[in-house]
Parts: C-alpha cells; structure tokens; sequence
C-alpha cells in the first residue's frame, strides 16, 4: 500500500497532499548516517534500523571488501552521536545517548571482532 505524505498549514488547518520537495526533506535516504571511515578502507556507520526516519540505529561495520563485522550488545543499537576509527589499535570509538531523555554521553570502545563493546567515560548532561 502506497504511503501518502500530507502537510498541514500552520495558520489555517487547511491539509494538502505534500509536493515532491516536501516529501523529500522528509525521506530516509536524504540524510547520511552517521559514518567513520580509517584508512584501509574499513567503514563504521549508524544506520536506522527501519525505513522510519526517527527510528533507533545500529552501528554496521564493514572491512575494505564490503564484508559486515556484526555486533550484537545492546550498546551497539540506539541513539549516536559520533563514530571515529582509532588507527593504532583498530578499534571503533563512538559516542551514545543513554540514560533517562538521552541525558548521559557514554563514550564506547570497541574492536570489531573481538566481543562487546567496553565503557570509556560517562558525561551527564
């Protein structure tokens, strides 16, 4: 079943079908996910688990040939607010919102492969 996307105009109520550039500040294929990339071509992203734009995320990591590294700990899914590769040890480092309305930054540590993610820092805001 097609989905149809409506707008609704602030000042009267009045409800029209949305334009195609309407339609397109809202689709889930417009915004990059968030993305690392180190220098052998591995690529670490937080992509949205469904089509729904405001859904959680997880994190997908992929070698230099495509290949996925799955992770499956609770910290890798949820709210992110960055991913960086960190080139001595080849671990992923990333940074996610947890806690009560997303109030704490947990910043994470993880080699892909090598089991579950450990905690680095917390920071309250």
């Amino acid at each position: 079943m097609p989905s149809q996307m409506s707008v609704v105009d602030p000042d009267n109520g009045t409800i029209a079908t949305a334009s195609d550039a309407e339609r397109a500040l809202l689709d889930p294929q417009r915004s990059d996910p968030l993305v690392a990339i180190a220098a052998g071509g591995r690529r670490a992203s937080a992509e949205h688990e469904n089509a729904n734009p405001l859904s959680e995320r997880k994190l997908v990591v992929k070698d230099d040939r495509g290949a996925g590294v799955a992770c499956g700990a609770a910290s890798c899914s949820g709210s992110f607010a960055g991913l960086w590769w960190e080139s001595a040890s080849g671990a992923l480092i990333f940074l996610r919102r947890e806690g009560w309305a997303h109030s704490e930054e947990v910043l994470y540590r993880w080699v892909p492969g090598e089991g579950c993610p450990s905690r680095s820092c917390i920071r309250s805001t």
